[in-house]
């Protein structure tokens, strides 16, 4: 399926799981090497369309998610949220970094239920393996077709 960007991120940053993938993102120049979107908010609103923000509005959040082969989906206050399901619904595959700062969250073992439904996900270890991931997954794109195409009737059956 062709899309505008490889991956994207909107949200604020609210995690040191955020902080790490930023710091990849940027220290490995994957925004222009893979065509990616990164916004990045040093707070969270609960409005993302009120006027006095800088936050990308939920209409352009949503084109953005439905853009993107892949939605990267870091810790916040849960390492699971609502930006997975977002991703899932809009044929656009979630990336989890289920390492370190994954285990150590209070909410033990959040991404469970989407591993052993065989959600049609990404699970990496660490924020880190994103470029080599990112590599790999454009050198032969069937993979991540794949992935797309079990996306919905995965989605549509969990739900």
């Amino acid at each position: 399926m062709q899309r505008k960007f490889i991956f994207s991120f909107a949200g604020s940053v609210s995690s040191t799981d955020r902080l790490v993938l930023a710091e990849v993102i940027y220290s490995r120049s994957l925004l222009d090497k893979y065509k990616g979107l990164l916004q990045m908010n040093s707070k969270w609103a609960a409005d993302p369309n009120a006027a006095d923000n800088n936050l990308m509005d939920t209409d352009n959040y949503r084109a953005t998610v439905g853009d993107s082969v892949f939605t990267l989906c870091p810790a916040g206050q849960n390492v699971e949220a609502f930006r997975a399901w977002e991703a899932a619904e809009a044929g656009s595959i979630p990336v989890f970094a289920n390492g370190a700062f994954a285990k150590a969250h209070p909410c033990k073992n959040n991404l469970r239920p989407f591993i052993e439904s065989g959600a049609p996900f990404v699970f990496l270890e660490s924020w880190h393996e994103l470029p080599t991931f990112l590599e790999k997954a454009l050198a032969d794109p069937r993979g991540f077709v794949e992935l797309q195409r079990r996306l919905r009737p995965w989605y549509d059956n969990f739900m």
